[in-house]
């Protein structure tokens, strides 16, 4: 967008630990945005995980690179 603040809105949860499934959708449903993604680093990788105010879902592009 070329607007300040338009566009499709996510948040990133950078954790440094793991976190149980429900309290990630709490943290959402909070958030309230379409998706949430959260970062776990694991070793020389990375643990993702997309919630949307509902539900748990594979992939979200947006929320993974914003």
């Amino acid at each position: 967008t070329k607007e300040r603040f338009g566009g499709n809105h996510a948040a990133v949860c950078l954790l440094d630990e793991s976190i149980p499934t429900d309290l990630q959708q709490k943290i959402e449903a909070e958030i309230n945005l379409s998706e949430t993604a959260f970062v776990l680093k694991n070793g020389n990788a990375y643990d993702l995980r997309w919630f949307t105010p509902k539900l748990e879902v594979e992939l979200c592009v947006h929320a993974t690179f914003d």
